[in-house]
């Protein structure tokens, strides 16, 4: 079977920052051969852009709705987008640095 590989584009909401989320993000990015990027937004949550494939990206949001053991995630908003090659999982400071 071919996977297509394409971009998850997701907005997380809930208890998401000050509690180590985007680490664990990028950590379990890593693990399942994820590539993109993540950053806090000033209102809250987290957004992040991540590059694989479908079955990849399925597993990925599936743990981004569970949260890591500290946050507490009440939402996930998210869509698919056409593939674009990211390069690493990298935790993002400043929007400047993404596109």
């Amino acid at each position: 079977m071919i996977r297509e590989r394409r971009n998850l584009k997701c907005t997380i909401f809930g208890k998401v920052q000050g509690v180590g989320f985007r680490a664990w993000v990028r950590k379990n990015a890593l693990k399942k051969n994820i590539c993109g990027w993540v950053i806090n937004n000033e209102n809250g949550t987290v957004e992040l852009e991540a590059s694989g494939n479908d079955f990849e990206l399925e597993d990925f949001l599936y743990d981004l709705k569970k949260g890591s053991f500290f946050s507490k995630v009440k939402k996930v908003e998210y869509k698919y987008i056409k593939f674009r090659k990211l390069d690493n999982f990298e935790i993002v400071t400043n929007w400047k640095y993404i596109y």
